[in-house]
């Protein structure tokens, strides 16, 4: 199931994982690298993700899906969205 990412930087676990996005907004899905829920275009990728894996002789523990990725500005200087067109 996917889960919301945090333009603002907080922390957001999928699973195991736990990934910090700032600047970007979207969803994540997290899947085992031999079994990606089903989804048929990652199973497409995952075929030649893990053959550049294997030759480099790297073997993935988790896949990473990231569907709908928007940048969005904040500030690293508090945890306040801006927008830097907005009228200051």
């Amino acid at each position: 199931m996917s889960q919301a990412l945090d333009p603002l930087g907080r922390p957001v676990q999928v699973g195991r994982i736990i990934l910090r996005t700032p600047g970007l907004a979207g969803s994540v899905d997290v899947a085992a690298p031999r079994d990606p829920m089903g989804m048929r275009a990652a199973q497409d990728f995952t075929g030649t993700l893990h053959s550049a894996f294997a030759d480099e002789g790297m073997e993935p523990l988790e896949l990473i899906f990231i569907e709908g990725a928007v940048p969005e500005a904040y500030s690293k200087f508090s945890l306040k969205k801006y927008s830097p067109t907005a009228a200051r």
